[in-house]
């Protein structure tokens, strides 16, 4: 009897790993090539130069760098970034979840640069602050003309105007996050707290900060790791770190060591360097959660509790604005009109971009010289049909596609396959995949670029459609599982268990029951990495080199490069690279939001 009870319990052993092993294996294989690879061998190169040991010369030689220490010095500066970031968005988010006029407007304007492609949205700013362009014709016509200046030319208002971009790209994106959590908090606290007389800034501190304080801390760490490891996009299309490498960024000096100056040990010495810095950083926003949760915690019990006393005090306080009934509406009508304009100020920049590009494109050279700003008088598609004729739009827009939806459904599949059975399957199995998320999220796509570069070169994957669909998916696949576990945790096991009992497999509960259910999570996870993948221009710069194999946000930027003194022409081809993610956005966000709010950001 112990030994069939014995027999049973390694089968059922045996059966468990199986399975785990059919639904993980394409998600495990993934990671492990894009991620535990090349985090080895990043290390390993960094002790080597030319094929040959060298010990600890590469780091010597990183360290006195003088361009090294500026770009590491100016992605310190860039972090000062993030507070400023986390509040424009905290304040966007709480304004339009109170649903004042046009709310619905602000929160469609607020993601347009989130949706934008960096490079289109750089050249676009490059062009709006060029020394001929929208900024300063500006400034010229309304009189200021001291505020004249080449801001690209010049190294402290070229940082200004990354520093900038960075800015006016994230807050939406954050906003967005901010404002699906807030749809969850509990709103009893929030009317307790107007009962108490809190003003706006009391109720957003003491009722509504410590209710979203999760999700702040997630948007905090996130945006600490763009702001310093994701700016390479702005730098390399708006000033290529110039001008005398003011601007140059960490990812930047890595791509150049490794690309333009084939010091693969300098490169991957910085890259391990870095990687040192982002584990130390990890464990500090650790200790920084902790410390956070406690607080929370402690001010859950300091909450405005709507007791006798409170309404007695309540009572008072109202009888004191009965009397003071002019006053009270003055005061609200100036708070009225202070947060329209806020809103609107920023759906303007949010839009201003997109606005500028739809404009020019428009018009030809002469019309743009005139004026940057107006609404063309004689529109033409002279330059759309030059940019097709010489831009090879149509092939780079065919690539964008392929690479694109090849690597999202695989993205999709292997993540859906995997967070479900980590979700339903065996928990043993399961733990250690779900701590692997955050920290691989963490990790920016540049410190593995070098040695998978190597290994695709030996394996022939370089400028194939297939090499750069499997660094997309491996890069977007924690991401994925992080944002469908969400779903999967909380998805009702009554209904897991009673599909089981009617004979269901695992794999048909799946199917039938739970992806019905699913569809605003797994559409929102489709529609983030589409986006990422179709505006990606660092891993396409390096697994896509050919002339043929370039997509729409890499060719552009080269485009840029070669017309840069024809304004319409390329703004006319950004339009076109613009327009197919423009689309999905538009159609798609609805269900973007509801999958947010179904498991996002839980």
């Amino acid at each position: 009897m112990l030994l069939t009870e014995k027999r049973n319990h390694i089968y059922l052993n045996i059966r468990n790993l199986v399975q785990g092993a059919s639904y993980t294996v394409w998600a495990i294989g993934l990671m492990c090539l894009v991620f535990a690879y090349p985090l080895i061998n990043v290390i390993l190169l960094a002790f080597k130069r030319a094929g040959k040991f060298v010990g600890l010369d590469n780091y010597k030689a990183l360290l006195s760098d003088s361009v090294f220490h500026d770009s590491l010095k100016n992605n310190l500066k860039l972090l000062l970034l993030v507070p400023i970031i986390i509040f424009l968005a905290l304040i966007l988010a709480v304004i339009i979840n109170e649903r004042p006029k046009g709310w619905k407007f602000h929160r469609f304007s607020i993601l347009i640069p989130f949706v934008l492609p960096i490079p289109v949205s750089a050249i676009a700013i490059a062009a709006i602050v060029a020394y001929r362009g929208g900024l300063n014709s500006f400034f010229e016509k309304v009189g200021l003309d001291f505020l004249v200046l080449d801001w690209l030319g010049q190294g402290n208002t070229a940082f200004f105007i990354i520093a900038f971009a960075l800015i006016w790209r994230e807050i939406g994106f954050c906003a967005i996050l901010i404002f699906s959590r807030l749809g969850n908090i509990d709103n009893e606290i929030v009317e307790a707290s107007e009962l108490d007389g809190a003003g706006w800034w009391r109720k957003l501190q003491h009722a509504i900060l410590p209710q979203i304080s999760g999700v702040l801390i997630t948007i905090v760490v996130l945006e600490i790791i763009t702001v310093f490891f994701y700016t390479f996009e702005w730098v390399y299309v708006l000033t290529r770190g110039g001008p005398a490498g003011t601007t140059m960024v960490v990812d930047l000096y890595i791509f150049q060591q490794a690309v333009a100056f084939r010091s693969i040990g300098i490169a991957t010495a910085a890259s391990s360097s870095i990687l040192a810095l982002l584990g130390l950083s990890f464990l500090g926003t650790r200790v920084i959660r902790r410390i956070l949760s406690e607080r929370k915690s402690k001010a859950q019990r300091h909450l405005y509790i709507a007791d006798n006393s409170l309404i007695a005090k309540s009572n008072i306080k109202k009888t004191f604005k009965q009397n003071n009934l002019f006053i009270t509406k003055f005061v609200n009508l100036i708070n009225l009109f202070l947060r329209q304009g806020l809103m609107w100020s920023f759906s303007f920049l949010f839009v201003l971009p997109l606005y500028f590009i739809i404009v020019n494109a428009f018009k030809s050279k002469s019309d743009y010289g005139d004026s940057p700003w107006s609404i063309p008088i004689h529109p033409t598609i002279a330059s759309f049909k030059e940019a097709f004729g010489r831009g090879e739009i149509a092939t780079w827009f065919r690539n964008s596609v392929v690479v694109s939806f090849g690597a999202v459904c695989l993205i999709t599949i292997s993540a859906v396959l995997a967070t479900y059975y980590v979700s339903t399957g065996s928990k043993r199995f399961s733990k250690f995949f779900r701590r692997s998320f955050i920290p691989l999220i963490a990790i920016p796509p540049i410190i593995m670029i070098i040695p998978l570069f190597v290994l695709f070169s030996n394996l022939g994957l370089i400028n194939t459609f297939s090499g750069a669909i499997i660094v997309f998916s491996g890069l977007l696949l924690p991401f994925s599982c992080y944002l469908l576990l969400g779903f999967f945790d909380t998805f009702p096991r009554e209904i897991i268990e009673a599909a089981s009992v009617d004979g269901a497999s695992k794999f048909r509960t799946l199917l039938q029951v739970i992806l019905p259910s699913a569809k605003p999570v797994i559409g929102t996870q489709f529609v983030i990495n589409l986006l990422y993948v179709w505006n990606s221009l660092l891993i396409v710069l390096i697994f896509l080199q050919g002339d043929d194999r370039r997509t729409l946000s890499a060719g552009i930027s080269i485009f840029q490069g070669r017309f840069f003194r024809d304004t319409p022409l390329v703004m006319a081809a950004s339009l076109l690279v613009v327009l197919p993610m423009f689309l999905v956005y538009l159609f798609a966000q609805r269900s973007f939001r509801k999958g947010l709010m179904a498991g996002a950001i839980k």
